[in-house]
């Protein structure tokens, strides 16, 4: 079977065309994926389902943060929050004091934040499991076990993170949305900078942050050298940043990583007027890039499905020509990087 049958086939070029079409027009060829559109993906989800993956989500970054040991998460951010920001403020219930919400685009309200927040509590009185991989199949990193930490969040931590002022004071953090003007509650405080890697708002929360956390965001993204300089800008030395990426072809091709056989020139007609498409790096190129700023702490790799591998060396466009074996078979990856001493410089 030829190249164009198995990875290129003429309904990926169509998704492309369909973004320069009006809707009236367009919805009558295939679609991209809805994350392409820049407006958020799950404004009708049920908020208990979401609030239990965004719980989920954020204790398994945190367990294996806590595997690391010695890893500080009293100042949060995260990029590319989505609809919400439920792992932020499951994070708080875990003790952060603050969390910075780094987005693109102005998405994060889309869901209510205070019923998440609710839904969030809940979960931690109860010290519910967390979502099983059967249950949650695209969330990263696996674990060997999906019972509530116990040894993390003890009873008497729990005690002093679900006081009742303390909720009190995420609740009023919330209903800031983000405003530092009318963001009065103590020490809790939530802000959202969007955009989020301009000089300004670098300059703005430099040097402040402990931990940035990322689940599917960081494949989203165009500017990836720019990314991780304006990571490491904002962490404090020796400050974590812990990504979930997926280097998966998004339906954009025939073949789980058909996506590294496209030329320059057939990705722009794929991508067409998308936002937030793929970038199509490797992980490779991610961990060569991360190494100008953090130590890799933890490299934990998914492998694609050998069924899905057909993809040929000899298909691979120009600019994918020099990665491995290894890494066409990789699908996904967790990765932690602690930010070098003094590290603060420009891109």
């Amino acid at each position: 079977m030829r190249l164009w049958e198995r990875v290129k086939k003429p309904k990926f070029y169509l998704k492309g065309l369909a973004t320069s079409l009006p809707d009236s027009l367009g919805k009558y060829l295939p679609q991209h994926q809805p994350q392409f559109r820049g407006a958020g993906i799950r404004k009708d989800e049920n908020v208990r389902e979401a609030a239990a993956g965004l719980y989920t989500s954020w204790m398994r970054t945190m367990i294996v943060l806590h595997q690391q040991g010695g890893v500080t998460y009293k100042n949060v951010a995260e990029i590319g929050p989505g609809d919400s920001l439920g792992v932020g403020l499951a994070a708080l219930l875990s003790g952060a004091n603050s969390f910075l919400a780094l987005d693109a685009v102005p998405t994060a309200y889309n869901l209510n934040n205070e019923e998440i927040f609710e839904e969030l509590v809940s979960l931690f009185k109860k010290r519910a499991p967390l979502l099983s991989q059967e249950q949650c199949p695209k969330q990263r990193p696996h674990l060997k076990s999906y019972n509530f930490p116990t040894d993390i969040l003890t009873d008497e931590k729990l005690k002093v993170f679900l006081a009742d002022d303390r909720l009190e004071k995420i609740r009023i953090a919330i209903r800031a949305k983000g405003g530092r003007e009318k963001n009065n509650s103590g020490q809790i405080s939530i802000d959202y900078s969007v955009p989020w890697d301009t000089d300004a708002s670098l300059f703005e929360y430099r040097n402040s942050v402990d931990l940035i956390i990322s689940s599917a965001a960081l494949e989203h993204v165009d500017d990836v050298v720019r990314t991780y300089y304006a990571a490491n800008e904002l962490l404090r030395d020796g400050g974590v940043i812990a990504s979930s990426i997926d280097f998966k072809c998004h339906d954009t091709a025939g073949l789980r990583n058909g996506h590294f056989a496209y030329s320059d020139l057939e990705w722009k007609v794929v991508r067409g007027r998308s936002v937030f498409f793929i970038n199509r790096w490797p992980h490779e190129w991610h961990i060569k890039e991360m190494k100008k700023y953090f130590t890799i702490l933890h490299d934990d790799v998914y492998h694609h499905p050998r069924q899905n591998l057909q993809l040929e060396r000899k298909d691979l466009a120009p600019r994918f020509s020099g990665i491995s074996d290894e890494e066409l078979a990789i699908a996904e990856a967790f990765i932690i990087g602690k930010k070098h001493a003094s590290s603060n410089t420009s891109p």
